[in-house]
């Protein structure tokens, strides 16, 4: 942005300043361009605190925003295990689901008598990749996280679960890459989650 000193009022202008302003009323004689164009060009250190700060605003707002988004997702989530489609089925056999380690054979032969309840599910539920036609890859990052979260409190409810072994297998289970696997282990560290979780975390 190119700014010019006009000596009568002793301040800078634009271009557009200048010749729109009430400036021109001060000049002498000639045309406001020809005026513009006899002012000596002034050269402004670039400082950078306005852009960083509206940069700062702007990350602010979309945070916000994919709080906002988490937030909903919090309100409503396995709202559908409630309906007369989903609750009978997991009313007889969660309990045997929670007497089971989560992963093993046992615990995936329950799954498939829950089969018509967990159609149900998945087809209203973003969060799990049975929702999408090509599993993870069809995932966006809410998705991704709201089932890292399911993973975490799934294995809470069985007495020898553990959120790394979930990330193991269901790394395995739904051909997830190495570098989010890593990003999943990243995140249970730093939230701090133990190798074993029983619910209680402090």
């Amino acid at each position: 942005m190119e700014l010019r000193y006009f000596d009568k009022t002793q301040a800078l202008y634009t271009r557009g300043q200048f010749l729109n302003g009430q400036v021109t009323a001060l000049l002498s004689g000639g045309s406001p361009e020809e005026a513009w164009e006899k002012l000596p060009v002034v050269t402004v250190p670039y400082d950078s605190e306005a852009e960083t700060l509206k940069h700062i605003r702007r990350v602010n707002e979309l945070l916000i925003q994919a709080a906002a988004e988490l937030l909903a997702r919090a309100v409503i989530h396995d709202k559908s295990k409630l309906s007369g489609m989903e609750k009978p089925y997991f009313d007889r056999l969660t309990p045997l689901l929670k007497d089971t380690e989560y992963g093993s054979e046992r615990y995936f032969e329950l799954l498939r008598e829950l089969k018509p309840a967990m159609d149900s599910h998945y087809g209203q539920n973003p969060h799990h990749p049975e929702y999408h036609p090509q599993g993870v890859d069809d995932m966006n990052l809410f998705d991704i996280l709201e089932m890292f979260m399911d993973w975490k409190a799934a294995g809470e409810r069985h007495e020898t679960g553990c959120i790394y072994q979930s990330i193991q297998k269901n790394q395995h289970r739904f051909k997830i890459s190495g570098q989010l696997a890593k990003i999943f282990y990243n995140t249970a560290k730093f939230l701090h989650w133990p190798k074993r979780s029983f619910g209680n975390e402090k």
